[in-house]
């Protein structure tokens, strides 16, 4: 008789950790955060508003569970407001930028220079370029 019962408890068990949402693996991956942080000047060229532009794009696209999850954070900052002066000196900014923050480490991607390069006239390279830094960053 005992073993009739401890079966199925075992089973209901097993189910459980199957269909609990917080393993292990899963937790670990929720924890991960990244903030992707443009800062902008007050005063904006089209590079500018196209590296603000496709970055939303990437993220609301490739990225939205992510999002809307909390695991990434998307922050358009003006640098030239006194309460960003923080993050400002932070990050070491003095134009527009766009940083990509895991909040787990001390590593921080620049990719202002890709930014620039391609995202007002080769808006895909930028985005894939976002895409394969993001990835990596929040595996």
């Amino acid at each position: 008789m005992k073993k009739i019962i401890f079966l199925p408890a075992l089973l209901m068990l097993g189910l459980f950790f199957l269909s609990n949402p917080t393993s292990a693996q899963e937790s670990e991956t929720l924890s991960t955060q990244v903030d992707v942080y443009y800062f902008h000047a007050t005063k904006r060229c089209p590079t500018c508003e196209a590296i603000e532009k496709e970055t939303k794009k990437t993220l609301n696209g490739t990225f939205a569970d992510q999002l809307d999850s909390g695991i990434l954070k998307f922050h358009v900052l003006n640098l030239d407001d006194k309460e960003n002066k923080e993050l400002v000196e932070k990050y070491e900014i003095y134009g527009s930028s766009l940083i990509l923050v895991p909040v787990s480490g001390d590593e921080v991607v620049n990719l202002t220079t890709k930014a620039f390069m391609y995202a007002k006239d080769q808006p895909f390279a930028f985005r894939k370029e976002l895409r394969q830094k993001l990835s990596e960053l929040l595996n």
